[in-house]
């Protein structure tokens, strides 16, 4: 299998300075099949890694585009494992590679502002990324200047085509695609994220499991 003698990393970009990454909710599956779980690892990626997305085909992807918030499988060799600390390197003799995965939002609808038909924004504010908290995540870095970086409480979202009229102000909702290249986020393009889809999560039914320790009757 291409890449099975490499150590492959899969979680979410929660911040990025320069061309290192951390990812957090890492698993960690080393070349020799053991499977590691941590919270977070350092990845270096370099001009030799590849960058790919998920239901794309084509090459037009780079390190650049792999921003915070991204979910992430990443093909590396491990350079360092201490009991504190993982580290990748995900350049390493051009064969490194990133996959950018679809990445799932939770949030509430806070401005409409798309019309279908119309590749305008609409607005969430941005409450989990992946099912891990938006506290976690560091947004520095992802606009063109600092005051264009990324702000949770107004996440604003390309929707393309997808219709969002009936999605009032207030409505959760989970919307799934690709986050924003890094520092890419700028005044006159100021998405934050890519939707492929977007879910009224008012419209799914909810399952709830109640335990009682001890048990009684």
């Amino acid at each position: 299998v291409p890449g099975g003698d490499m150590d492959v990393v899969t979680g979410n970009v929660i911040s990025r300075s320069g061309d290192v990454l951390m990812v957090k909710g890492a698993t960690l599956i080393r070349a020799d099949g053991s499977v590691i779980f941590n919270d977070k690892v350092t990845v270096n990626m370099g001009d030799m890694t590849t960058v790919k997305r998920q239901l794309s085909m084509g090459n037009e992807y780079d390190i650049d585009d792999v921003s915070v918030g991204q979910r992430v499988r990443v093909f590396g060799v491990l350079t360092r494992e201490t009991a504190t600390q993982l580290e990748m390197d995900a350049g390493v003799n051009n064969r490194g590679r990133v996959n950018m995965r679809l990445t799932t939002l939770r949030g509430t609808v806070v401005g409409v502002a798309g019309i279908p038909g119309i590749a305008l924004p609409f607005v969430i504010d941005l409450q989990a990324i992946d099912g891990r908290h938006v506290g976690l995540f560091d947004f520095s870095g992802t606009g063109d200047e600092a005051a264009n970086d990324s702000d949770p409480a107004y996440y604003e979202i390309d929707i393309a085509t997808l219709d969002v009229s009936a999605l009032a102000d207030g409505t959760p909702v989970k919307v799934r695609g690709f986050v924003q290249g890094f520092g890419q986020v700028t005044a006159a393009a100021p998405s934050d994220f890519s939707a492929q889809s977007i879910v009224d999560v008012t419209a799914l039914k909810a399952v709830m499991t109640v335990g009682w320790d001890p048990a009684s009757a």
